[in-house]
């Protein structure tokens, strides 16, 4: 077994998916001990982890994708609001304002760090409100955008019922769904929603076949993929390619492990496709359009009013 993160992928990827797991546990246990762990949302900056995701082919297409969405729907609009749930680096900001940009942009985050980063990439002229946390008892503010980027799948369970009936703690990602076209109702606003097309929810049990098989085909077979696409393309760095490498290995071939974590102790709890367009019908909004936004078939934005 050839001892690289390249290798571990492509041997992955062409193996039947039935015996994609036993190899990967195998093959972790052969790749090098990497140096240093970056967690994810902890660190921002030239020379990180994050700024290397947000320059991935996946990644940056979200962002590009969003921008130009974002640009249009406030051209012709005086003194807007915008809401963001789940800050990341702000690179999407960067992409949208300019140093002569006016208006509000409201973020909730849990880390302090992306909150720091806001500051940084937000121009004068926008006046940036942080919250570090989502009360069930919130109201949102009046906004003509919401945008909720790679973010809900942090939210366990479709509902508050499905995450009482699991034993979880949580009110699910229809409350903040709902939460969502409310604060876009009054203003005419729009939504914009990206996440995974992959169903890894609290309906899966811990260490379920399934689970895993549908883990490994968001972290391996698409989002590796891209990955190792970017690492032996012709563009990027030595520097940015040795960073890929470190989030195909870290972000992509271990998150894997997580399906084998009891139901609240999983980070991710993603929807495919067809589960997601029915708990946006439920929030109450209407669907103008939703597409993948990368060659992957991984990402999918849905714009929603």
């Amino acid at each position: 077994m050839e001892s690289t993160v390249e290798a571990v992928l492509k041997e992955l990827i062409h193996l039947p998916r039935g015996r994609q797991a036993a190899y990967l546990e195998s093959a972790l246990e052969a790749l090098p001990k990497p140096e240093s762990k970056e967690e994810w949302n902890t660190r921002f900056g030239a020379g990180t982890l994050f700024e290397a995701w947000t320059a991935s082919s996946v990644a940056s297409a979200i962002y590009q994708s969003n921008a130009k969405i974002i640009q249009r729907h406030l051209k012709d609009r005086k003194d807007w609001r915008i809401l963001e749930i789940g800050g990341g680096d702000g690179r999407l900001w960067s992409r949208v304002f300019d140093k002569d940009s006016q208006g509000q942009l409201h973020v909730i985050d849990p880390a302090p760090e992306v909150h720091e980063q806001m500051q940084r990439i937000v121009p004068d002229g926008v006046s940036l409100h942080s919250q570090v946390a989502l009360a069930q008892d919130a109201e949102f503010l009046d906004v003509d955008l919401v945008v909720c980027s790679l973010t809900l799948h942090h939210v366990p369970g479709a509902d508050a019922a499905e995450c009482e009936d699991r034993g979880i703690e949580g009110p699910g990602k229809l409350f903040i769904l709902k939460k969502m076209k409310e604060a876009i109702r009054k203003r005419c606003g729009l939504a914009i929603l990206n996440e995974a097309d992959i169903y890894c929810d609290i309906g899966l049990a811990q260490s379920d076949e399934i689970l895993i098989d549908r883990l490994i085909d968001s972290y391996v077979r698409r989002c590796g993929l891209s990955l190792l696409h970017d690492i032996e393309g012709p563009t990027g760095s030595d520097d940015m390619k040795a960073r890929w490498r470190a989030i195909a290995r870290h972000w992509c071939l271990e998150q894997v492990a997580m399906g084998h974590m009891s139901l609240a102790d999983r980070d991710v709890y993603e929807l495919d496709v067809p589960r997601w367009l029915g708990l946006i019908a439920r929030a109450g909004f209407d669907i103008e359009s939703h597409q993948f936004t990368d060659d992957y078939g991984l990402f999918h934005q849905y714009l929603l009013n």
